[in-house]
């Protein structure tokens, strides 16, 4: 079954009509399907998750946001979300970021909290090489 139907929120995809990447579609599903576990597991029933994607084809980057209707991270917990193991979800092995992170900055890229209100808000960039 769809994750985001067994939890009951809306899942939505925009894809800016000319995003295009030539990224490591594995390394990309991985980080990618960490932050929507995170933002499934913190979107209550009824809320809204919502992934944009974008490219800059002149500065080879690809750019994901994903963001939530949920509780968003306490602002206390904003240094530690990237660490290996620190989580607040009961169940949770706090994994997830911290190797959405370690793909992006593997790829040239970065992955960050946006500072944005209310729900979580992140920031996934891949870079790719010069061909």
């Amino acid at each position: 079954a769809d994750p985001a139907e067994v939890a009951q929120v809306r899942l939505s995809w925009h894809c800016a009509d000319d995003a295009k990447a030539f990224i490591d579609p594995t390394a990309t599903e991985r980080a990618l399907g960490n932050l929507l576990h995170n933002a499934i597991a913190y979107t209550p029933p009824q809320g809204t998750i919502e992934v944009r994607a974008e490219s800059d084809a002149q500065a080879r980057l690809l750019r994901l946001t994903v963001s939530d209707t949920g509780p968003g991270v306490p602002p206390a917990d904003h240094v530690r979300i990237f660490e290996p193991f620190f989580t607040r979800r009961p169940g949770g092995h706090g994994l997830g970021l911290a190797i959405a992170r370690e793909v992006a900055e593997a790829h040239g890229g970065h992955l960050i909290l946006l500072a944005r209100t209310p729900g979580a808000h992140f920031e996934l960039t891949l870079t790719w090489p010069a061909s």
